[in-house]
């Protein structure tokens, strides 16, 4: 049964450890004159439905930038997989892929497609979607033409992640991992960290992988990481709650979950991470009932996050999760069922799709309640000559303070180090090294980023 959204319900869910901040609270009841709960859970206007297929239950959502975005789901009878695309900022959607059950003469069902799982979208033209029965599609014309690479196994595939870079990882629902350095072109099979009855990919930027593996109630939730050209996988236990989790870095990452008490009791519950998956502390532990569990959750950077779950349920933070604030005042639980996934790729600008066929987008039309920040724009990292043949410039963002800059070669060893601090253009000196690509990585801006560069001899 579902709880009214009344005062009483609304107040419960601020009770701690939500910890509101009460200055900025009474703060918005004088300023906008407002009832004072409703202008603490949400601005006007942060999230809207930009498109609706009542059918349509999504899987996954990514944003190339902040005007290409695609989403993938299977319609609710499993008898027509889409793609849904935007290229105006979420303005017009159009399926791109919309394949129906092949009948015979008689209307009689002969085969029925394949279901989309997950889609990594890295730039406007390239998308790549993996599917079940061994096959993941690609496009690299803005969704225009797709062709369908057969890995030739019967196995669903579980999660993929390609960077602007061209690398990218491609796992299945049990113990099977594929990498590829050409944007989905070519895909090679490494070794796995062991048998998983769930794979996902919680960080991937071209050198570090983590990964979160759930393996069954026997066995419970563990973080597997790597840095590829190590040969050995470092294994941690998590929480053992069913949840996604997601990571800024190797080391930062978040995990939510719900967990069941008693009768139609439970609690919320979000878990942060400095170490790799080594330890975790509870960052939130909020009583619900049990159908309001949060589902999914993604980062913007270090401290901008949103966590999605039933009915509608989207809290937010801007502290990196010390607290979090309920977001979710223009979506109507009786339209928007579960939040499936998020993508957040800037801090003033996130989409989500859920269950029952909606994609909403977060856009807020003032500074968030809760956050004192001015918000940033995010500014390219700017890498030149390429090739290289005794220097690589790297031009920072400007907020880019006490930053780190990695050189690495293809096999992921590490060749260069230097910090940033204030600078905002630095050199490299490739003197000495070998001809041929090499993998540029910036960290300790919020976000992580990553360029590939050849280096000519």
């Amino acid at each position: 049964m579902k709880p009214a959204r009344t005062t009483d319900k609304i107040m419960h869910n601020f009770k701690s450890p939500l910890r509101l901040n009460i200055g900025k609270f009474f703060a918005c009841f004088f300023i906008n004159s407002m009832f004072v709960v409703v202008c603490a859970i949400a601005q006007p206007h942060y999230w809207e439905t930009v498109d609706h297929i009542p059918s349509l239950d999504y899987e996954d959502i990514d944003c190339a930038d902040s005007n290409s975005i695609m989403a993938v789901g299977n319609w609710a009878n499993g008898a027509r997989p889409t793609i849904r695309r935007t290229t105006d900022g979420g303005k017009t959607w159009t399926s791109v892929i919309e394949n129906e059950v092949e009948r015979d003469e008689n209307g009689n069902a002969i085969s029925f497609p394949i279901r989309f799982i997950a889609i990594s979208h890295p730039s406007p033209d390239i998308a790549i979607v993996a599917a079940d029965s061994g096959l993941i599609l690609r496009t690299y014309d803005q969704g225009s033409t797709w062709d369908t690479l057969n890995f030739g196994f019967d196995e669903r595939f579980r999660d993929v992640a390609v960077t602007p870079a061209g690398s990218g990882i491609a796992t299945t629902i049990n113990d099977r991992i594929f990498l590829t350095n050409d944007s989905g072109k070519t895909w090679e099979e490494i070794e796995s960290p062991g048998i998983a009855s769930q794979r996902d990919i919680a960080f991937y930027d071209g050198i570090d992988v983590v990964l979160k593996v759930f393996t069954g109630p026997e066995n419970g939730v563990g973080v597997r990481t790597k840095k590829l050209g190590e040969k050995q996988w470092n294994a941690f236990v998590a929480p053992n709650e069913p949840g996604e989790m997601f990571f800024a870095t190797p080391e930062i990452g978040w995990l939510v979950g719900f967990e069941t008490t008693e009768g139609s009791i439970g609690n919320d519950l979000i878990y942060s991470t400095t170490d790799g998956g080594k330890n975790w502390t509870t960052l939130l532990r909020e009583q619900i009932e049990q159908p309001y569990g949060l589902y999914s959750i993604a980062f913007a950077d270090e401290n901008h996050g949103i966590a999605g779950g039933y009915y509608g349920k989207i809290l937010r933070t801007s502290d990196g999760g010390k607290n979090w604030i309920v977001d979710t005042s223009d979506i109507r639980e009786s339209i928007f069922h579960v939040v499936m996934k998020v993508s957040y790729p800037y801090i003033d600008l996130a989409y989500a799709v859920s269950q029952n066929g909606h994609i909403v987008r977060y856009k807020p039309t003032t500074t968030s309640v809760d956050d004192d920040t001015p918000r940033r724009q995010n500014e390219p990292v700017t890498l030149y000559p390429n090739p290289a043949t005794q220097t690589i410039n790297i031009k920072l963002p400007k907020h880019c303070l006490n930053s780190t800059v990695e050189l690495f070669d293809a096999a992921g060893r590490k060749l260069r180090t230097r910090n940033a601090r204030s600078a905002r253009q630095i050199a490299l000196d490739v003197n000495g090294l070998e001809a041929g690509l090499h993998i540029v990585r910036l960290s300790g801006c919020g976000e992580s980023y990553t360029q590939t560069v050849m280096i000519a001899r």
